[in-house]
């Protein structure tokens, strides 16, 4: 069997940009919660946890809505019980942690408490 060597090329060479999409997007990714913690708490020494909570959520709630319009997609219908155990979910996980941690960012600063999040996390591995 003869096979094409300038295909097989091309589809090597095609494949060459998306060698490091995964790296650039690790980094990307830490780059963009490194820039926010650091937002989050100088935002957080004028407005309490609480409410910058409140903020970020209804920032993210616009944003989502606003993907969903751009990209004329429809929001899943969802069952009853399953949108209740989101919405607990979502008021025990990011309700109650992300506001500890807004208080956090307040009194440690942006950089010892990423630090400290960090072992924590890799801790328990």
């Amino acid at each position: 069997m003869v096979t094409n060597d300038n295909s097989q090329q091309s589809t090597v060479n095609s494949q060459q940009p998306t060698h490091f999409m995964g790296e650039l997007a690790a980094l990307s990714a830490a780059f963009v919660w490194a820039l926010s913690s650091t937002i989050w708490q100088r935002v957080g020494q004028q407005i309490p946890a609480v409410v910058l909570n409140l903020l970020k959520g209804a920032i993210a709630l616009f944003m989502l809505l606003a993907t969903t319009l751009i990209l004329g997609k429809s929001l899943p219908a969802l069952n009853p019980h399953i949108l209740a155990m989101l919405l607990i979910s979502g008021a025990l996980g990011i309700g109650i942690g992300d506001t500890a941690f807004f208080i956090v960012l307040k009194y440690l600063g942006a950089s010892t408490s990423s630090i400290k999040c960090s072992l924590l996390l890799t801790s328990h591995n």
